[in-house]
């Protein structure tokens, strides 16, 4: 149940224009561009535990804007894992799931 780029394209760009005030907010420009800050990481398996708060830690400190995760190794990803990894309740996501325990992308914003 994560945020369809095609069903819910005003909540991304809701949440995009969200970003940007924000940005303004902490001045964080860079000419006549806002920057976003995007954190990729290989979990190799998204297991439990250590995992998930060292990534929510990363989230929180370098205000993440865009996690994209790749060989989370899971076939089924849910709201309660989302908003745990992202540590907000007002998450939004997009997954690709793995196919048996290869690969697996997700993508929260």
């Amino acid at each position: 149940m994560g945020l369809s780029a095609d069903t819910n394209h005003e909540n991304f760009i809701d949440k995009i224009r969200a970003i940007e005030t924000r940005d303004r907010k902490e001045e964080k420009k860079l000419g006549n561009m806002c920057l976003m800050n995007i954190l990729t990481f290989n979990v190799r398996g998204l297991g439990r535990g250590v995992k998930w708060s060292t990534i929510r830690r990363l989230v929180r400190k370098h205000k993440v804007d865009l996690l994209c995760l790749q060989e989370t190794k899971k076939q089924h990803i849910d709201i309660k894992m989302c908003q745990s990894i992202w540590g907000d309740p007002d998450v939004r996501w997009e997954v690709q799931p793995a196919t048996n325990t290869a690969g697996g992308l997700l993508c929260i914003w």
